[in-house]
């Protein structure tokens, strides 16, 4: 225990020297994992949007030009938005029933914080066959 007469400056007040580092090293660990987070949410946005994107783009190919177009169509706007090094393991499926055009992009965000699991990111469209019809 430190004697009170110790505890204190010459004017009288508190010693309180070296409290600044401490919380200092406390708080900063805390921060930058909240900054790490909120970077890690936007990426993570990001690829679902460039994903959902993707899927819509080959839908809409799909029900102009056929099933076929759908999932090169898809692919190539993965490629465009960013391809591997914004989703990882990227699949699209593609299905014509004649009525509709379904097309699914499937793939992991990047993760860049360690522990992190990975995060998948599905988005599925599906949009009607442009087709001729009697009036």
């Amino acid at each position: 225990m430190v004697p009170r007469y110790l505890d204190r400056t010459p004017s009288g007040r508190r010693c309180d020297e070296g409290s600044a580092a401490v919380e200092a090293a406390i708080l900063f660990p805390a921060v930058l994992v909240l900054v790490m987070a909120v970077i890690q949410a936007g990426v993570y946005y990001h690829a679902r949007d460039a994903a959902r994107w993707a899927a819509n783009g080959g839908a809409v190919a799909g029900a102009v030009h056929g099933g076929a177009a759908a999932e090169a169509e898809a692919r190539d706007r993965i490629e465009r938005a960013g391809g591997s090094s914004l989703l990882e393991d990227a699949a699209v499926s593609a299905s014509d029933t004649g009525t509709d055009v379904t097309v699914t992009v499937r793939g992991t965000a990047k993760t860049f914080v360690p522990g992190l699991p990975p995060l998948t990111v599905t988005q599925t469209v599906t949009t009607p066959v442009e087709r001729f019809t009697a009036p």
